[in-house]
């Protein structure tokens, strides 16, 4: 299967990392059974795992929503969150009046049924979570506007944390307020502005629906903004190919994604990305060494001044040299099938009963 591949983008000014998602293993399967996604809930009550029913309650409560993500078989970590804090039930019994507790789980053994693997696999993505644990703070509308890990002190002190965090919804609202009044391109620029401060806080997602108003409001790209917000969704986009191929996706489907976004005109260092990627999967999954030669060397000359061009240039090497052994090998393989031939020619074939014996000793 394809090898671990580009994880995290989203400085699209700097050479990506290469990491696999923490959730992808093996061992994750999905069940093809048709099941509730309630059928897959905690067993705690208190928290719920059909997103779309949590913010519909929100909504009706007037509460936020408080989103675990996690692994819960995945880390020390992750099971401390859980153990000290969040399944606590003075935290359960004192957070459930004012926020809706919503568990993202994607485990590396306990098998998720569809539609909840789909939907946790969905939602990882759209909040572009890259580590586990981390527990958002969103609006009813699925928005978030803090984010928590493990902190050591207890539930009650991790929960006065949490609501202390309650006044960035406040600085965020007003943000977005403004934004609304303006039209144009200056409402594009605000936008962007508080979307920039949520990013730097480590708010990546869950704004979706903003990023294609920004690009409609700046449609002619006079700002920079819609060629930002453009690459921002490739890498999203990117990832969920990278997770399906590591979660033994259709190779053809892959490739065919992958055509879709370099058709997009992503920027240098995301386009070699996405070539690297389709020449390893034509590699290590179509077992097409001249087509992957070809993606990787587009990928080497989409970004000539990338750091990654050396490996690139490695990958290359090999193919070509895999190349001309083959060659090699079919050409001798070609030549002593004809000496072969000739010499039979020659000779005339042996016919059965006429091999010659071998001569007595002494002869």
């Amino acid at each position: 299967m394809v090898p671990d591949h580009a994880g995290s983008r989203w400085n699209l000014m700097e050479p990506p990392m290469i990491r696999r998602a923490p959730f992808i293993a093996a061992a994750l399967l999905a069940l093809n059974a048709a099941g509730a996604l309630a059928a897959d809930a905690k067993p705690d009550d208190a928290w719920l795992a059909n997103f779309a029913d949590a913010k519909a309650l929100a909504a009706k409560d007037g509460k936020d929503l408080l989103i675990e993500f996690t692994c819960s078989d995945g880390s020390d970590e992750a099971a401390r969150l859980r153990r000290e804090i969040l399944r606590e039930k003075a935290f359960t019994d004192e957070a459930a009046k004012r926020y809706v507790l919503v568990a993202v789980d994607l485990p590396f053994d306990k098998v998720l049924r569809e539609p909840q693997l789909s939907q946790n696999r969905h939602l990882h993505h759209e909040y572009c979570i890259e580590d586990f644990p981390v527990v958002l703070l969103a609006d009813a509308k699925g928005q978030p506007y803090a984010a928590l890990g493990y902190a050591a002190g207890g539930a009650k002190r991790w929960l006065e944390r949490a609501d202390s965090m309650r006044a960035k919804k406040e600085e965020r609202d007003k943000a977005l307020a403004a934004a609304a009044k303006a039209e144009g391109a200056e409402r594009a620029k605000l936008l962007d502005a508080e979307l920039s401060r949520l990013f730097r806080s480590g708010l990546k997602g869950g704004y979706g629906e903003v990023w294609t108003e920004i690009q409609k409001l700046d449609a002619d790209n006079a700002a920079g903004l819609k060629a930002k917000y453009v690459q921002m969704e490739l890498v999203k986009a990117f990832d969920r190919i990278l997770d399906d191929l590591n979660e033994d996706g259709d190779p053809d489907d892959a490739l065919k994604d992958l055509d879709a976004l370099l058709a997009r005109n992503p920027n240098a260092l995301m386009k070699q990305q996405i070539l690297k990627l389709k020449g390893q999967v034509l590699l290590n999954d179509k077992n097409d060494r001249v087509a992957a030669l070809g993606a990787l060397k587009a990928a080497r000359a989409a970004a000539p001044e990338s750091p990654h061009n050396a490996q690139i240039t490695k990958e290359i090497d090999y193919i070509e040299m895999r190349l001309i052994k083959a060659e090699t090998d079919a050409a001798n393989a070609e030549e002593d099938a004809a000496e072969k031939a000739a010499n039979e020619k020659k000779s005339g074939p042996a016919t059965k009963g006429e091999e010659k014996s071998p001569a007595p000793e002494g002869e």
